[in-house]
Parts: C-alpha cells; structure tokens; sequence
C-alpha cells in the first residue's frame, strides 16, 4: 500500500467522521428544540424524554421489549407462530414475518450500552434513528469516491445524510424501519459494487483471491441484513437485478474494454448468490413478492377502500412546493404539498443529478463500453424516482441517487475547469460547492422543528387509567392512527391499527363512526370486537363480493339478531345457517368494549366519511366532504368572510362577533345558487363547548355548523362542517351531545382529554 493511498484513507476517514458528526448534531438540535419549545406536555414521564414522533414507532418499540423479554416478537405464540395478542382483537395477529434487525439492534445497544450506564429499551429506541442514520455517510461516501473522488464524495454524503426526506424520518424519537432503510440499501449496493469491481479482467493474480472473497463475504452479509430489516427489500434485488439484465444487454451489445465474456460474469455471479441467500433466509419470498409489491400501490381490498390514501406520507408529492423560494431553501411543507425536488435538496442538486444521468447514458453508448457501476446507478435514479411520486415516503430512496449523481456532476465540472485552467476556477467551484450545499443546509435547519411528538401527555394518562383501573379483557375501539399508542400504554387489545389499514375494518369502523345511526354503530363495534371480520367474510362466501353484500349486512346490523335471523332465512338459508350468521354478525360477549374519542380526531373526521359510505351509489370519494378548515379567523373589524366550494354551488360564509357574540351566515355567489344554512355555531373555550347560535333548517335545507375553538386573546381557529358530521355518532361524542344515546355511555376512564365511552350490549 503506497503512501497515496494511505493518505487518501486517512482523509477519507476524517470526512466521514466530520460528516457524521455534522449530521447527528442536526438531529440533536432537533431534539433539543422539541424538548424547549414543546414543553413538559410532550415529554413522557416514563422515560423522561419527548413522546416519540409517530405512531409505527410504538409498534417496533413493544415489537422490541417483547424481544428483549421474551425473544419473539408479540411475546407470545399461538399454534406454534410467533403472535401478537393486542392488535386486532379479538384474535390478534401473526408476527412471523416481522423484521426484527432494527428491535435487535435495539436490544444489543441496551446491553453494551448498560455496561457503563443505566438505559432503559424506550430511551434506546429513541436515540437510535438519530445514530444509526447518519452511518448513511460511509457507503454514500465511499461509492461516490469510487465514482467520482473527494468533492463528489463530500458533496454526495452531505446531501444523503441531511436532506429533508431523510431528516425528518431519522430524528430522535423516529423508531422506524426508516432507520435502517436507506443505511441499508446504500450498504447493499456498495457491497454489489465492490463485489462487481473484484471480479474486474485485472484482478489476476494469488493476491486477489483474498478480496475476491471478502467481496462475496461483504454482499452476502449486507444482503442478508436488508432481509431482516424491511419487508420490502425485494425492491432492492429487483433494482439489482434490473441492472445486471441491463448490463448484460448492453456488454453484448456495445461491447467495452473488459471484453463481453469476461463482462457476463460480474451480473451472473452477483444474482446467483441474491437469489441463493433470498431462498435460504426467506423462503416465503417468491409466494409473498406479489403481496408485498401490492401492499405498497394497493387501492383496497376487492370492494373495501385502503386507508393508505389517507395517510400523508403514503399520498402522491407534487414536483415541487412552495414556490421559486421552496426550490432554492429547501421549503419542504406538509400533506399534499410536499415537493419531491424541495424534499432532496432543491432544484440544484436535482438538476445537476439529471444531467449527470443523462451524461452516464450518453457516455456509454459513446464509447461503446458498458459499464455496471453506471448501470446501477442510473437504474437507482429511475426506480426510485418513480416510486418518489407514487408516495413521499419513497423519497428518502431517491434523495441518495440524487446525492450521488449531483457530486459525480459536481466534481466533473470542477475537473473541466481546472482542465481548461480557468482563471480563478478554485472560486467558481467553490460557489459551485456552496451553491449545492447550502440551501440542503438551509433547509435542514428549517426542519429540525418538522419532527415533533405526535401525542401528549393528556392522552397517556388517560389510557394509563384504563390500564390500571380496567379489566384485562377491555377492547378498545377507534380510529386506526394511535392505536399502536394505545396498546402500548393502555396494554389492552384494540379492534383497528396501523396493521389493519387495508380491507374489512378500515370500511366498517368509518361506517360506525360516520352514521347517525347509533344502534348500528354499536353493533358493529361489537361485531368487530367479538367475531373480528369473520362475519364478514362469512357473509361474502354466503352472498359474493359486492357491494349489495355490504349493504345487505348494514341493514342487518341496524336492527336486532332476531330479525336478522328473519332476514337471512327469507333469503333461502336453513334455521341452522341463518342462526349461525346471526351469531356471528351478533356475537355474545362479556369483553367490555370501549370506544375513544380524542381531540385530533376531528381534524381527519372526513376520512370517516370517505371510507364509511365507500362504493355506494350516489357517493363520490373524490370530492365528498363533510368537513372545511380549519382556518385562521380575523377578526380585528369584528367580521371575517371565507368562500367555499360547496357539494353544489359556491358559496360565502360571513362570520360576525358583537357584543362578545359570535354570529354566522352564508350568502350565494351567483344569485340563484342554492346554498347551505347555518344552523349553529358551536364554540369551545376552556375545554367547555356551547352553542351560541340556532336556526330551523327545513328539509329542504343543507344545514351546516361552524365549529370556532377560542384561544385566549388569540383569533379563533374556525372549521366548517356539514349537519352529517355534527348529527352522527361521531359528533356527537365528540361535541358532547350524549344525553339522548343510549348505546354508549361515558365511561369514568376519561380524564377530559381523552373521551372514553362503554358501547352497551
């Protein structure tokens, strides 16, 4: 090893430390910046620190005390598979599958880490995506190295380790498998990079036979590692191998220096020990390769919706967001205006990643030499890049690409200039540089505030006092979003989580949630919460897949089992078939079942709605909506106006406030329009909710409510909802309106915050 190199080594070495260093102290200031801005509300008494960011993160930490204490995920096992008895209820799930490097991870660190101090599993947890993340700089660095040298490789690591697609999935407090998604998948190219580099026309020789194997060893362990970490990690070997056909095409055709025999080696050998290692570690990948593609794009479950359209990560970015400022600083917002060239560094990295894209391709045909590293690289980009625009979750993939590409373009130009000894070119790349660097830097520093906790304290409590004070045997019922919280802190079995988002619950929750029907609410809560999707499955098998299926259950479910029986024997079925469906759709049990009703569910209300009425006739998932705003309320000159785009007409709604007094009405845009009224304006100030304004509205009326959350000497905050929302089982937990219902009852377990009500047998 010659003095070059070991100096390279030396200075490759410092880069990445500093770079590491670097990007971890973003990630502690965003921490600390939760921790002085958020307030003691947000931190968790139980491990001292802020509640984590998101609720996946719940789920692989109890994933990961489960492992620690008893090694399988789900601490238990049913007939023999590994079993998680909170989630889905009443059954539970199987965690067979579960990926448990990152919980294994985990547990290691508790235990190398308690050599020398005292940390419990949860402050583990919430450090590690913070350490594990910024590892990224090591094979970011060392692939551009290879491509391009020392500039490429800065700039590329920079860029990998701090863009926003990145950042806000790997702060403190994230426990994801985002963690180690993209660490992972950067470990596994550079592993196939190296490994195609070993088996190069020059390494001849006795020498080499060392790193021809440590090059095998090297892939087969960092492939072997994605497989424990990410159900999904076939699209990394699918990108893998759509490079190796790739390449194979074009050594046959193009030729190259190494010559085409020699070039059909390097596909063939890195594929034969994929598929090898795939078959050995996970042999259920080819019956599961369909699934887990479908998974990912899934639009529901034959006639059921997929409450993946919901979720805000999972919704298709824009190209950009916010403007020519967005572009340059990095501006990444929020929901359906996330843009994907904002998300991996702005419009210059983007930029100079195309054209180097375009410069590989072009490059290759030019000289008539195919080359793998290229190959990959390219395919990287491509892939990714359309998976980026599926769902914004998938840019943290392409921002690495991204990173690569626009350092390899980087370092070319400042090599161009210093070819054609351009005066003063050492300035020009640097502004270069900074120009590439800044608004990522720019923009990370905008985002340390993005990743904040998503639950508070109030809501821990109150699901502390269900754990401590409640039957075993309690199931709880809600929304999808926090149920991993709830199992983790409530420790009780919970009807519908983040596992349960496509198909059968995702349809009859929102239904039991948006009706105004509360008897039919209540049955199928206890439907759920007492024979699980069994009914309905049953139920589809009896009288097929459609949707008159679904309506058929609905009617059943609105009366009693009795009628029902009725109903199922007039539809030709024996006494003994009818009584069984009956049974099932009307399940005896003595579990108590809770219903919860939190304060963040009404800004996500229309998702009840959308998801409830889906497939019926006359119901347009597209543009129906129960729920405006909410919106910021001038009110400096005592009246503030907003126009809405209503089911029918536009429409203007006038908001006044006299003597105290808060007053609303609309008015139509063209005259004519048929609009809807106002019928109350609903007020919440102090945790206290009254009406300060009613009106008749006639059946051929479209009523609606304003719903204005006072806030101090502040302006108000203002929503708009229909009546349907208002009047149904959900408004009217929410609003307090339960004086008339008599199939849920407040239950003593709420604490204010979090509303809990018993649903009634």
């Amino acid at each position: 090893m010659n003095k070059q190199v070991i100096k390279n080594i030396i200075i490759s070495v410092f880069c990445m430390l500093l770079l590491m260093s670097g990007a971890f102290m973003f990630r502690l200031f965003a921490h600390n910046k939760t921790v002085s801005e958020m307030g003691e509300e947000y931190i968790d008494p139980e491990t001292e620190l802020p509640y984590l960011t998101e609720m996946d993160s719940y789920y692989h930490l109890r994933m990961t005390k489960d492992i620690a204490e008893t090694g399988v995920p789900g601490g238990g096992y049913k007939d023999g598979e590994a079993w998680d008895s909170l989630s889905y209820a009443p059954y539970g799930r199987s965690t067979a599958e579960y990926k448990p490097l990152m919980a294994d991870t985990a547990v290691f660190a508790k235990k190398l880490i308690s050599q020398f101090k005292t940390v419990s599993i949860e402050q583990v947890a919430y450090w590690l995506g913070a350490v594990l993340s910024v590892l990224i700089v090591i094979p970011v660095f060392i692939m551009a190295f290879k491509l391009g040298g020392f500039i490429p490789a800065i700039i590329a690591a920079f860029l990998a380790s701090v863009n926003y697609g990145y950042f806000v999935h790997t702060t403190p407090g994230f426990y994801d498998t985002d963690n180690v998604l993209s660490v992972g998948a950067c470990l596994f190219f550079l592993s196939a990079l190296l490994l195609a580099g070993a088996f190069k026309k020059d390494d001849e020789g006795k020498k080499r036979y060392v790193s021809k194997a440590l090059s095998v060893l090297f892939f087969a362990l960092t492939l072997g590692l994605l497989i424990f970490s990410w159900s999904a990690y076939a699209l990394f070997v699918g990108i893998l191998a759509a490079s190796s056909a790739l390449y194979l095409i074009a050594a046959g055709c193009l030729g190259g220096k190494n010559g085409v025999k020699r070039s059909y080696l390097i596909p063939v050998l890195i594929l034969f020990i994929s598929f090898v290692l795939v078959l050995i570690l996970d042999r259920a990948f080819f019956r599961n390769l369909i699934a887990q593609f479908m998974s990912v794009f899934a639009g529901g479950k034959g006639i059921f919706p997929d409450a993946y359209v919901s979720v805000s990560e999972m919704r298709k970015p824009a190209l950009t967001a916010g403007g020519l400022t967005g572009l340059f600083q990095m501006k990444v917002l929020s929901g359906k205006n996330i843009g994907v060239l904002n998300a991996v560094g702005g419009i210059v990295p983007s930029g100079l990643a195309l054209a180097m894209c375009i410069m590989l391709i072009k490059g290759m045909i030019k000289k008539k030499d195919a080359r793998f590293d290229h190959i990959l690289l390219v395919v990287w980009y491509l892939v990714s890049f359309i998976l980026a625009f599926r769902s914004w979750r998938f840019i943290m993939l392409f921002a690495v690409p991204v990173a690569i590409l626009a350092g390899m373009f980087a370092g070319w130009l400042i090599s161009l200039m210093r070819e054609k000894k351009m005066m003063d070119y050492p300035v020009y790349a640097a502004m270069l540089i900074l120009l590439i660097i800044f608004p990522a830097l720019y923009g990370v520093y905008r985002s340390t505030g993005d990743s904040r906790p998503s639950v508070s304290m109030s809501l821990h409590e109150g699901l502390a006092n269900i754990r401590d004070n409640s039957s075993e045997n309690v199931i709880l019922a809600s929304w999808w979003d926090l149920g991993y919280f709830y199992e983790e802190k409530a420790e009780r079995r919970t009807v519908f989580d983040g596992g349960s988002q496509n198909g059968i619950r995702v349809y009859w929750v929102g239904k039991a949630l948006s009706t105004t029907d509360e008897r039919l609410s209540k049955n199928i809560l206890r439907m759920l919460a007492g024979e699980g999707d069994t009914a309905t499955d049953e139920m589809i098998a009896e009288f097929g897949e459609e949707q008159d299926t679904l309506s058929f259950m609905t009617a059943l479910l609105s009366g009693t089992k009795e009628g029902a029986v009725d109903e199922l024997k007039g539809k030709g079925l024996s006494i003994e078939e009818a009584e069984r469906l009956g049974s099932l759709l009307f399940p005896e049990t003595e579990d108590e079942i809770l219903l919860l009703i939190t304060p963040d569910m009404f800004s996500i209300s229309n998702w009840f709605y959308t998801f409830g009425t889906w497939g019926e006739e006359g119901v347009d998932e597209d543009d129906y909506s129960v729920l405006f705003g909410p919106s910021q309320v001038d009110m400096s000159r005592g009246e503030a106006a907003w126009r809405f785009n209503g089911k029918e007409q536009p429409f203007d709604l006038v908001l006044k406030r006299e003597d105290g007094r808060y007053e609303a009405h609309t008015r139509a845009v063209n005259e004519g329009d048929a609009i809807p009224v106002v019928d109350r304006v609903v007020i919440r100030e102090g945790g206290m909710m009254f009406n300060e304004q009613l009106a008749d509205v006639s059946d051929n009326d479209t009523g609606i409510v304003v719903y204005l959350e006072i806030r101090g000497d502040e302006d108000p905050m203002m929503t708009v909802m229909t009546d349907e929302l208002y009047d149904s089982v959900f408004g009217k937990l929410f609003f307090g309106n339960t004086e008339d219902m008599q199939c849920f009852r407040p239950s003593a377990y709420g604490n204010g915050y979090l509303n809990v009500y018993s649903v009634q047998p």
